[in-house]
Order: structure tokens, then C-alpha cells, then sequence
């Protein structure tokens, strides 16, 4: 993600004059909600589920429940980059 930003943010500076300018920004800010949201809310329930013991019944009622809680994090965020994306993609059409 940080490479992500860092690429985003490099095409940012080099266009700052093109008329996308503005989309690049707001590509970047997104890129940085979702970087945000990743590692307070998804960072430590990813490194729980990646502790569970393979041999445990997916079926467990905690591991079924930070599962679904996994999954319904994760849509608003691919939604947020999904996002970023197409300002990246208007930026560059602009």
C-alpha cells in the first residue's frame, strides 16, 4: 500500500501543472483513507485469523465470526481503492 501511495503521490507532483491534477489528489487522499482503515481496523483482525490452528473446524463460532467480520471490512475498502483507481484512470483522460 505505502508503494501505492508513494507512486500515486510521485505522478501527483509530476502533473501538477495537467489538467487531472485534482483527480490525482483525490486518488491519493482515497489511497490514504484506505491505507488508514487497513491498519486500524483489518491489521490486527488479519493477523488473528493468519494465528488460527489449520486444523480447527471453520465452523468455530469465533473464527466464523472474525471471518465475517474480515469480509464486511474488506468491501468498504476495496470500494475506497476502487475509487482511487478511476480518479487515476480520469486523471490520465483528462
Amino acid at each position: 500500500m505505502l508503494l501505492g501511495l508513494l507512486l500515486l503521490v510521485s505522478e501527483a507532483v509530476v502533473r501538477h501543472n495537467e489538467s487531472g491534477f485534482y483527480f490525482l489528489v483525490a486518488a491519493c487522499i482515497l489511497w490514504i483513507a484506505a491505507a488508514a482503515f487497513t491498519f486500524l481496523f483489518m491489521f490486527s483482525l488479519n493477523t488473528r485469523l493468519a494465528r488460527t490452528d489449520p486444523n480447527s473446524s471453520p465452523k468455530e463460532p469465533l473464527l466464523l465470526l472474525d471471518f465475517k467480520r474480515w469480509a464486511a471490512r474488506h468491501r468498504p475498502r476495496l470500494a475506497v481503492l476502487t475509487a482511487a483507481l478511476l480518479c487515476l484512470l480520469l486523471a490520465r483522460h483528462v
